[in-house]
């Protein structure tokens, strides 16, 4: 069977959620006997090159789909390539098989599947993957920019796109069940929980080594996020203004692209008690990740906006360590709230005394015997198997 992988952004190399999340499901589809392709556009200049993809057309490119593109240049790309004659051709040739199912992560490119499956008269199942409610989160995230009119203008742009999406995939899956209750206030049909997971990982001695030359061997929480504006607004929110959390010679790691904003954060700079307790890590290779969330005394998880699941609450579970979190950053992980390893924190005070409460070792996870459900093959395995299932019925 070949599977065709949708996205405005590569499986490699995977530096965000999103493109984590499409490598896990380009692997579990070639794990099931597949034959797979990842194409698409990519979403911006700062992606290098990749197979299958078309480069990023530029903003200038935006301009007569709406007024400002600063942060609607996915929908835009959906437009682009659903409408303009050459970008539709340019991303059409790029496809190399005549694919028997097609998965589109995010509704972006919906539109540009559904006319290519006509244009090659393809009968091929549509699999919209859901990762958020994008048109709540990009109003959140739009809030910190613009004027209500032009959110508001946003909003219901997305929405629109959102809801067309829910209606014409074939197959529909969310990454948490409150966004399926929510999409079925969208649009009332069956929904597939494909919830986000974690790869395994067993840290070697030379991963520790490379962890602790960041860590001077003292004891430290670890926060890793990408740059996605709700990682660093949750991180001021929760961690900033006055801190005492933690001991004169305890420290928070900084890993993943967040990092040089949160340095570069006037909220963060303003809180000298916190700034001077931060190690910035950046992005770092995957092994030396490895070996910091196997020496890390806590893991930290400052979410308060945005829809869907978080990657780093599986990576953080997995790793059985003390989590300090939000409830937010717990969407979709509900079973483990009652973990003695993890504690909840929901305004800045609540979240500074469970990060000092997990730092003294008061915290012993109970839920080892569970952590394998976060694991990718599990969260995957349902959307998979209707796939080919799908894929079956259809022949």
């Amino acid at each position: 069977m070949n599977v065709l992988l949708l996205a405005t952004y590569p499986a490699e190399p995977a530096l965000h959620g999103g493109q984590l999340r499409l490598r896990a499901l380009q692997k579990a589809y070639i794990d099931a006997g597949c034959q797979v392709q990842v194409a698409g556009v990519l979403g911006g200049d700062h992606y290098a090159s990749a197979p299958g993809f078309c480069p990023y057309p530029g903003s200038d490119t935006f301009e007569a789909l709406i007024e400002n593109s600063f942060l609607m240049e996915d929908w835009c790309l959906g437009e682009l390539f659903a409408n303009s004659p050459a970008h539709y051709e340019g991303l059409k040739s790029r496809i190399s098989f005549r694919p028997d199912v097609i998965h589109v992560e995010q509704p972006w490119l919906l539109r540009f599947a559904e006319r290519y499956l006509a244009d090659t008269n393809n009968q091929a199942p549509l699999i919209y993957g859901s990762q958020n409610i994008e048109y709540q989160l990009k109003g959140s995230i739009l809030g910190n920019y613009f004027d209500q009119a032009h959110v508001a203008r946003c909003v219901a742009l997305i929405r629109q796109t959102e809801i067309y999406a829910l209606q014409r995939g074939d197959l529909c899956c969310c990454v948490s069940r409150e966004d399926i209750a929510h999409s079925q206030t969208l649009v009332a049909r069956d929904y597939i929980l494909a919830a986000n997971g974690v790869e395994g990982w067993n840290a070697s001695l030379a991963d520790i080594e490379a962890a602790n030359r960041f860590s001077s061997h003292a004891p430290f929480a670890l926060f890793c996020a990408s740059a996605h504006p709700p990682n660093v607004k949750g991180f001021e929110d929760m961690l900033s203004g006055g801190f005492g959390a933690l001991a004169p010679h305890e420290r928070i790691v900084l890993a993943g692209s967040a990092t040089e904003s949160i340095m570069n954060s006037p909220a963060v700079s303003q809180s000298l008690s916190l700034r001077r307790k931060l190690i910035p890590a950046g992005i770092l290779p995957r092994s030396t990740l490895e070996g910091l969330l196997t020496t890390a005394r806590a893991i930290v998880l400052p979410i308060t906006q945005g829809g869907g699941t978080n990657l780093k609450t599986a990576e953080a579970l997995w790793a059985n360590k003390p989590v300090v979190a939000t409830r937010v950053a717990m969407r979709g992980f509900e079973p483990f709230l009652e973990s003695t390893g993890v504690v909840i924190g929901d305004d800045a005070a609540a979240f500074k005394r469970g990060l000092r409460k997990a730092m003294s070792g008061e915290l012993v996870p109970n839920h080892s015997d569970r952590r394998d459900s976060v694991l990718w093959e599990s969260c995957l395995a349902e959307i998979v198997s209707s796939a080919t299932l799908r894929n079956a019925c259809s022949e």
